[in-house]
């Protein structure tokens, strides 16, 4: 399940979620506004060598939706190397 990870100082609206985070079986992946994005979110799963991936979207449900279909992509294209082998 996806947890906000948003990080507020004292004076922010604390309803406003910036940062979510999945967390499942050692992998990380994090959907989050980033300086110099605009309101586009971007993504990061550092345990697959993605980081600051713009994915197109505002909305933190529909990036959450398309950060896993990347990942499900990139793990595919891993696991078929590493069947190559």
């Amino acid at each position: 399940m996806w947890k906000n990870t948003t990080s507020y100082s004292k004076s922010e609206d604390k309803s406003e979620v910036r940062t979510t985070s999945l967390k499942v079986d050692g992998l990380e992946i994090t959907v989050t506004k980033y300086v110099g994005y605009g309101e586009e979110l971007v993504m990061h799963c550092y345990n697959l060598g993605i980081n600051k991936k713009p994915l197109g979207v505002s909305n933190m449900e529909k990036a959450q939706e398309k950060a896993l279909r990347i990942i499900k992509a990139r793990a595919k294209k891993i696991l078929y190397a590493v069947e190559q082998i």
